[in-house]
């Protein structure tokens, strides 16, 4: 199993955090994102949560 021990998190809430998280994701070269959408009430859905992985 590998070593977690170096795993961070970066909760994004704004327009510099957003752009320092696209700036770790391009530097991985390769990464994996999960999104999560509310579809309650309409039929547009509307984007909660998006994860990113590298």
């Amino acid at each position: 199993m590998p070593d977690r021990s170096d795993l961070s998190e970066l909760i994004v809430t704004d327009r510099r955090s957003l752009q320092e998280a696209c700036r770790a994701l391009a530097d991985a070269g390769k990464f994996g994102f999960d999104t999560e959408f509310i579809r309650e009430r309409s039929y547009v859905p509307q984007v909660c949560l998006i994860q990113a992985a590298t």
